[in-house]
């Protein structure tokens, strides 16, 4: 039993941290969904984006789902970018509506097709 238990405790100092910190009650499988809309003109969006985040309990239940629209300027810009990462940094499922390409938000863009 003594030999199981040092080969078990070898291997795990063997691993490799993640790069990325997970905590106990972060989920692995975040859900990240963009849609892109035509023209502000033909869909009367006058927005940067509109987010929705979802967040879970333990049972994988709904808990809390909300809903967030950004302006389109340069705080929106900014406060969009970092809440959505923060979202998904922490397990928060996202779905997102805007008028750009994803590219147009290079945080995003590079956290999502890593």
């Amino acid at each position: 039993m003594n030999w199981l238990l040092s080969c078990v405790a070898r291997w795990c100092f063997k691993q490799r941290p993640s790069p990325i910190r997970r905590y106990a009650s972060v989920r692995d499988n975040v859900q990240f969904i963009y849609c892109k809309m035509g023209p502000a003109e033909e869909n009367a969006m006058d927005a940067l984006a509109l987010a929705r985040f979802t967040s879970y309990d333990p049972d994988n239940r709904a808990l809390a789902v909300e809903q967030v629209t950004y302006q389109d300027d340069e705080d929106g810009h900014t406060q969009f970018q970092s809440q959505v990462a923060s979202a998904l940094h922490f397990g928060i499922d996202v779905a997102v509506i805007s008028p750009y390409d994803l590219d147009y938000f290079p945080l995003l863009d590079r956290i999502t097709f890593k």
